[in-house]
């Protein structure tokens, strides 16, 4: 396992080294580096702002920048960028949280139109109410179970949802651009 700053360019390309020396050129690319610290708009601070951005934003554009070289060479590639519901809405952590993920979006759509002709595709995940992560993995049972209530189908999301998603994202090579909306019909509600 790495650990490092995903949101330091620095420390991006030490693990990109580190990942390219122990397991050859990288074809999946899983942008899931992210924080989050609930504030409301009024108690946002500049380093609340600047963490956020920095963090889940900036360093799917680190990762990015070290593999497309070595996706463009072999002819292949996937990248999936995680984002969230807060990106096409309010969501209920704070606007820095809904801004990083809507810059995903935006990402993922620019990389996906400049890359495709190298056979590589770029897509978004946009889960809600996964009830087994994020920061509904510590809510308590009794708090997990109002999630049910946002949703139009009778059940929270859980992880496996999620992973179902990016296994369909992972075997199509006619599917690039798009937000996989994992959310049980949340927009609907």
């Amino acid at each position: 396992m790495l650990k490092g700053d995903s949101g330091n360019s620095g420390s991006v390309a030490e693990q990109y080294r580190s990942v390219r020396e122990e397991l050859g050129p990288v074809n999946v690319l899983v942008n899931n580096a992210g924080i989050v610290t609930e504030r409301s708009f009024e108690e946002i601070s500049d380093e609340d702002w600047d963490e956020t951005i920095r963090i889940n934003l900036s360093s799917a554009f680190y990762w990015s920048s070290w593999v497309i070289p070595e996706m463009k060479a072999l002819g292949f590639g996937r990248i999936v960028n995680i984002a969230s519901i807060a990106a096409r809405g309010k969501g209920i952590v704070g606007p820095h949280y809904a801004a990083s993920k809507a810059g995903m979006l935006g990402l993922t759509r620019y990389t996906a139109q400049d890359l495709g002709p190298f056979g590589i595709t770029v897509n978004a995940i946009a889960p809600a109410f996964i009830e087994d992560a994020g920061i509904f993995a510590s809510w308590s049972d009794e708090q997990r179970e109002t999630l049910a209530e946002k949703v139009a189908v009778s059940r929270a999301g859980n992880a496996g949802d999620v992973v179902r998603a990016f296994e369909y994202l992972l075997e199509s090579d006619f599917v690039t651009g798009v937000t996989l909306d994992v959310n049980g019909g949340a927009f609907m509600i």
